[in-house]
C-alpha cells in the first residue's frame, strides 16, 4: 500500500526593467490612457522606471523594484487553465491560436493554475503570450516589448491607490544602521534600515518525503526550464551580509517569534541549526546579488538543493521570503497575518529553522526564513524504533488479533515460524531490489514464496505496503483497505508471519512491510 500526496506550488516572476525604445506622442488624457491599457512603459525623461497600465481600470503601477513587480503580479494576475492558454499563441511560436478569445486578454498577466502557477503576459500590440518565468526572460521580454514614455505624458495616467511609492532611498550610513547591544531575543531588537515598502512572498512547501531527492524538491515540485545561456553563474558577486552580531540578534527575534507562535499552538519549539541560517543566508544574498525575489534560483535550485550545499538534507522544508520590512517584528508580523504563511510556521513536520537578512542596493531588506526537518535524524529515529524484530512482530498479532476479535469474533491467529522466514524474504528482496509487487520480478507468487521455506500451506494471503513507520500506522492503511482488511478478517487463515526491511537502497529510504497468513 502507498499513498502519493500532491503539493501545489506558486512561481511567480519578478521583473527587472532597464530599457528604451519608443516614444509616444503627446494625446489627450483619456485617450492616452485607453490606448496604452496593459502596456509596460519605460519612462524615459527619469532613470528608465517602468510601470504596468490596468488594461481593466486604467491606472499604472510600479514595477521599479523586483518586489514590486512581484506584487503587480500577484495582484493583476488572472488564473487559466491550460487548455485556455493554448488558444493564446506564444510570443515565439508561428501558430496563429484562437484570435477572438486572445484579443479578450490583451495586456493582461495570466497565471498557469493547472501547472505551477507560470505567468505570462499578453502583448497588447501583437496578442501573443510571452513567458515571465525568470528575471531573465522578464529582462529581455521587456527590451523588445517595453514602451518609452515622456513624464508630461506619464503623468496624464493615474496612479493605482496600492501602487508602490517611487522611492529614492540613500543606502544607510554606519550610524543609521546602527550596532546592537544584545544577542538575547527581544522583539524589534533588530535596527531600522529602510522605510521601503513590504513585499512578502507566497510560503513554499516541500512535503516530507521519504527518500531523499536529487536535484528536486518533493512531490508536486516545479520541473525547472532549462538554463539559458545568459544566465549569470552561480558564482555571481555576493553583497556583504549584515555583521554578525546583527545577524545574530536579527535570528534571535525571528526564533523567539516563531516558537511563541508555536507554544501558543501546542507545538514543538523549533531550533536554529548552522546549516540551516547559511542556506537562508545564501538564498538573500544571491536575491540581491542577482536582482531576483523567488524561492528559486535563476539555476533552479529550490530549498533542498540549498540545504543540500550547506550540509543538510532535508526530509521537509519551507521557506518564508518578505522584501523591505524594517525589522524582525514588522517581517514576522507580515506572515503570521498570512494564512498561508502562517499554517507553514506552525507546520508540526519542521524540527530546525535557519534566517538569513540582507540589505539591497536600494536599501531594502530583504528577509528569508527556512523551516526544516533532517532526514538523517528521521532515518535513525525510525531505524531505532523498528530495531527489536519480536517486539514488532508481537506488536502486529497483537493488532491483528484485535482486529479479528472486534470484526465478528474471528478466532486469533498465532505465530509461525516458517511464516516469518517467508514475510521476511519478501521484505528483503523488495528493499534489495527495489519493487513492490505481490509477484517477483522473476515470477515467483506469494504461494510459492510461502511454500519453498517449508511451509505446507492449503491457504495462504499476502499483504504488503511500503513507507508506514509504526505498526499501528501500517494496520490502520491496511484495515481502512477492502482487499487487504479481508486477508486479515479471513475465517479460513489460523496462522501468521510478519516480515519487516527497511533503510537506503538504490533509490533511497524505504520501509517494507510483509504480511503471511496461512493454513496447514
Amino acid at each position: 500500500m502507498t499513498r502519493t500526496r500532491f503539493y501545489p506550488r506558486i512561481v511567480v516572476a519578478t521583473l527587472s526593467l532597464v530599457a528604451t525604445f519608443f516614444i509616444v506622442a503627446p494625446v489627450f488624457s483619456a485617450t492616452l490612457s485607453e490606448r496604452l491599457a496593459g502596456s509596460i512603459l519605460l519612462q524615459v525623461e527619469s532613470k528608465g522606471e517602468a510601470w504596468y497600465v490596468d488594461p481593466i481600470q486604467k491606472e499604472r503601477w510600479y514595477l521599479g523594484r523586483p518586489a514590486d513587480a512581484f506584487a503587480v503580479m500577484r495582484k493583476q494576475g488572472l488564473g487559466m487553465t491550460d487548455k485556455n492558454l493554448l488558444k493564446i499563441p506564444r510570443g515565439d511560436s508561428s501558430d496563429s491560436g484562437d484570435a477572438v478569445f486572445s484579443k479578450r486578454f490583451y495586456g493582461r498577466i495570466l497565471l498557469q493554475v493547472e501547472e505551477h502557477g507560470e505567468a505570462w503576459y499578453v502583448y497588447p500590440k501583437d496578442g501573443r503570450r510571452y513567458f515571465l518565468g525568470r528575471p531573465d526572460d522578464a529582462f529581455h521580454m521587456m527590451r523588445k516589448l517595453g514602451l518609452g514614455i515622456t513624464d508630461v505624458n506619464l503623468a496624464t495616467i493615474v496612479i493605482a491607490e496600492n501602487s508602490a511609492a517611487v522611492i529614492v532611498v540613500p543606502l544607510p550610513t554606519p550610524a543609521d544602521v546602527g550596532t546592537p547591544t544584545s544577542a538575547q531575543p527581544s522583539v524589534g531588537a533588530s535596527p531600522i534600515l529602510s522605510p521601503a515598502p513590504i513585499i512578502v512572498a507566497p510560503p513554499i512547501v516541500s512535503p516530507p518525503s521519504s527518500a531523499p531527492s536529487s536535484g528536486s524538491t518533493g512531490g508536486g515540485s516545479l520541473q525547472q526550464a532549462p538554463l539559458p545561456p545568459e544566465s549569470p553563474p552561480v558564482s555571481s558577486p555576493i553583497p556583504p551580509s549584515p555583521p554578525a552580531s546583527l545577524l545574530t540578534t536579527i535570528r534571535a527575534d525571528i526564533l523567539a517569534l516563531v516558537n511563541g507562535e508555536r507554544r501558543a499552538s501546542g507545538l514543538a519549539e523549533l531550533v536554529v541549526h548552522d546549516a540551516v541560517n547559511a542556506a537562508a543566508q545564501r538564498l538573500t544574498d544571491d536575491m540581491v546579488a542577482r536582482n531576483y525575489f523567488t524561492t528559486t534560483t535563476p539555476e533552479g535550485l529550490g530549498g533542498k538543493e540549498l540545504l543540500k550545499e550547506a550540509g543538510y538534507e532535508a526530509r521537509a522544508m519551507g521557506i518564508l521570503i518578505a522584501g523591505g520590512p524594517e525589522d524582525a517584528a514588522t517581517a514576522f508580523g507580515l506572515w503570521n497575518a498570512s494564512e498561508n504563511s502562517k499554517a507553514l510556521i506552525q507546520k508540526s513536520d519542521y524540527e530546525d529553522m535557519g534566517v538569513g537578512m540582507t540589505v539591497g542596493g536600494d536599501s531594502r531588506n530583504i528577509w528569508v526564513v527556512f523551516f526544516a526537518s533532517s532526514q538523517v535524524k528521521y532515518e535513525q529515529q525510525i531505524t531505532v524504533a523498528l530495531a527489536d524484530m519480536d517486539a514488532m512482530r508481537q506488536a502486529m498479532l497483537t493488532r491483528v488479533n484485535q482486529e479479528r476479535s472486534t470484526n465478528g469474533g474471528l478466532p486469533a491467529l498465532v505465530i509461525n515460524p516458517l511464516l516469518n522466514e517467508s514475510a521476511q524474504k519478501k521484505s528483503e528482496d523488495m528493499f534489495t531490489r527495489d519493487y513492490f509487487a505481490h509477484e517477483s520480478p522473476d515470477g515467483v507468487t506469494p504461494h510459492q514464496l510461502i511454500t519453498s521455506t517449508g511451509y505446507p500451506a492449503r491457504i495462504s494471503a499476502e499483504n504488503l505496503a511500503k513507507e508506514p513507520k509504526t505498526v499501528d500506522e501500517v494496520m490502520t492503511g491496511w484495515m481502512n483497505s477492502p482487499g487487504h482488511r479481508a486477508n486479515i478478517l479471513f475465517d479460513g487463515i489460523e496462522e501468521a508471519g510478519f516480515g519487516l526491511k527497511l533503510g537506503r537502497n538504490a533509490s533511497g529510504f524505504h520501509i517494507f512491510w510483509t504480511q503471511h497468513f496461512g493454513k496447514r
